[in-house]
């Protein structure tokens, strides 16, 4: 009897386990519901975020950093942990080749935030985004393919209408929301056809409407699209989107079709090729000769010989890459204070992570678009979004090659978010596989994840909090004082922002003169990950110069003369301390750089003396009006 009772108890906690593990599991499995729906919203969300002056100030926006793209990036690793069984779960489905990629990828961006102890937390998420914002799309795949259509749809109504106000207020260039005419192009071709896409399915299958509705608003997107387009010149532009639809169109081709259309190809390459030897190669001269990227190239080339393993990290790419610059870049027409990229996006991918790093991306980039291109080529059945989703990445690979499109905001994010839907489509293979959490490794996740969500909420509003001040410091009037001690203030709590540094650093040495806080800001910028940011040497050294500081001021010149060999104002200033200094036999060899500088660049006394008055134009003469013996904007001259 007692052991018939025994087992009837047995039985009884059996079946109340098995319950209470179902409630468990339904419970558990609804939390995972809700944070695969939060999650996405959240993250796309605090991607509208970049600059919050798009909204504000249509038309005239001005630079406010919020969520930049490297705090997105600590937002995203932070949603990643914050499901560490969803997260663990992707990475065991996946292969070999993708885990080992994304290891390798991670520990590179890693050991760079290790070695150098400039950088801050901020730039780790710069150098983890080409990760980060991708795993997180993969991770949370399904939100994310239902949620990027109408995402996407509101970037292009967005630009759209910026432009819109840009051209109502009369503004020369229209930039949109991504700050520059190629840039802007570049997103009206990766998301006008999701608009098109979401207005279709909106207007015709949900709602019901009658056709010539849908075919009404599209045709008005399209034709506005299509404008804006053709009014912003884009070179690359017009060269890559026929290149990506000729793909298109010859991926729908039959097999035989494909091959006339192949060799048709061919032989239109080798004729126009002829035709160009032949009679075209005085304008195709011209062309290449107005074109800097080739010169950026040489650059990225010789920096990638001097660090081909690992590279020189994302975030030192623009301090490293400054004497890499060949000195016939300084003879082009669009010559730059800043070189931020190599306008390749492989390039720069080779200059920041070494060619191990290239390799591992090239692995996590190429693989994915090859997949989904091999299955539009054997005609296997795909989705119109997924048709669209590899019509964007491939048109950013393309562009991606003679511009910054990969690197940008909004684009890069557009960019990264289609192929995170791809790494899952094509790596995931075991959804369910989880690794063995116990208690203590859930724990240690959810604390790195308020953590580092705690870091990229003080980075976005430091961000922010900075450029704030610095608007109120340039536009609003207020003591000297009240100037002097906002900037020390701010360039205290705010050392890594040094775009806001730097225009406190021209406050101080042009409107405050005071040389005291411009050495301040100086070296604040000196310590940062880029040191040679442009004008920080020549405002310090004229700051040291007026405290009498001569050897220091000297030596602050001759830091930017070697930033920028044909500048004449670094070494006009040389020579003026080495004066002073009583040194004149340096004086005399700095006249021999100084003759050499004006007369390699066809600068005559009175156009010497224009710029020794309006620094703006040292590195591009060309531009000085002819009244003051320039060529008045007559590129070529200089040359």
């Amino acid at each position: 009897m007692d052991e018939v009772r025994q087992k009837e108890a047995e039985i009884q906690r059996t079946v109340s386990a098995e319950a209470a593990s179902g409630a468990g599991a339904d419970l558990f499995s609804g939390n995972i519901r809700k944070t695969a729906e939060w999650v996405p919203v959240l993250f796309l969300f605090l991607t509208l975020l970049r600059n919050p002056t798009l909204y504000t100030m249509p038309g005239h926006a001005y630079n406010v950093d919020f969520f930049t793209l490297g705090t997105l990036s600590l937002a995203a690793v932070a949603l990643l942990f914050s499901d560490f069984r969803r997260l663990s779960g992707t990475l065991l489905g996946m292969g070999k080749i993708p885990l080992t990629a994304l290891l390798v990828f991670f520990g590179i961006a890693a050991g760079h935030f290790l070695a150098n102890e400039r950088l801050s937390i901020q730039h780790l998420g710069e150098g983890l985004r080409w990760i980060s914002i991708p795993l997180l799309v993969c991770v949370y795949y399904d939100s994310f393919r239902k949620l990027l259509p109408a995402y996407f749809s509101i970037l292009c109504l967005l630009n759209l209408f910026y432009t819109l106000v840009e051209v109502w207020r009369g503004n020369p260039i229209l930039c949109g929301i991504s700050g520059n005419i190629n840039w802007n192009v570049s997103l009206i071709v990766m998301t006008t056809p999701f608009l098109l896409y979401c207005l279709w399915d909106g207007l015709r299958n949900r709602w019901k409407l009658p056709l010539f509705v849908p075919f009404l608003a599209g045709g008005a997107i399209l034709a506005v699209s299509a404008v804006f387009f053709v009014r912003l010149d884009s070179r690359a532009g017009f060269l890559m989107l026929p290149a990506v639809l000729l793909i298109f169109g010859w991926l729908k081709l039959s097999a035989r079709s494909r091959r006339i259309a192949l060799f048709a190809a061919i032989g239109a390459f080798l004729a126009g090729s002829v035709l160009l030897s032949l009679f075209f190669t005085g304008s195709l001269g011209r062309m290449i000769s107005e074109d800097d990227r080739l010169i950026f190239y040489e650059g990225a080339v010789n920096m990638i010989a001097d660090h081909p393993v690992f590279g020189v990290g994302d975030a030192s790419f623009e301090d490293r890459y400054v004497r890499y610059r060949p000195l016939e870049y300084f003879f082009t027409k669009n010559v730059a204070p800043r070189s931020d990229h190599p306008h390749n996006h492989f390039l720069y991918i080779a200059c920041s992570f070494g060619m191990i790093g290239l390799c591992a991306w090239l692995c996590l980039l190429l693989i994915p678009a090859g997949h989904v291109f091999l299955k539009l080529y054997r005609r296997e059945p795909v989705s119109i979004l997924s048709h669209l989703y590899f019509f964007a990445l491939l048109y950013t690979l393309f562009h991606a090659s003679l511009d910054l499109v990969f690197f940008v905001w909004p684009n890069a994010l557009v960019s990264l978010m289609i192929l995170g839907l791809f790494w899952h489509e094509c790596f995931v293979r075991e959804e369910n596989a989880v690794f063995p959490a116990g208690a203590g490794l859930r724990v240690l996740s959810a604390f790195l994840a308020v953590l580092i969500a705690g870091w990229s909420l003080f980075a976005a509003v430091r961000s922010v909090y900075s450029s704030y001040v610095v608007k109120r410091l340039m536009m609003s009037p207020m003591p000297v004082s009240e100037m002097a001690s906002g900037i020390y203030h701010t360039a205290r709590r705010c050392p890594a922002e040094y775009a806001q540094n730097y225009a406190m650093l021209y406050l101080t040495e042009n409107i405050l003169n005071y040389p005291e806080l411009t050495v301040y800001l100086a070296d604040i910028m000196r310590r940062s990950n880029i040191e040679n940011y442009p004008g920080v040497h020549m405002g310090r050294g004229n700051a040291m110069f007026q405290l009498g500081c001569l050897k220091e001021a000297y030596e602050s010149y001759q830091r930017e003369a070697e930033n920028f060999p044909m500048a004449v104002l670094p070494v006009h200033n040389m020579i003026l301390t080495a004066e002073r200094m009583g040194d004149e036999n340096r004086v005399r060899k700095l006249r021999e750089n100084l003759a050499f500088r004006l007369s390699t660049r066809n600068i005559n006394p009175q156009m010497y003396e224009y710029i020794l008055k309006n620094p703006n134009f040292d590195l591009v003469p060309w531009a000085i009006p002819k009244k003051f013996g320039g060529p008045g904007g007559q590129y070529g001259v200089q040359k």
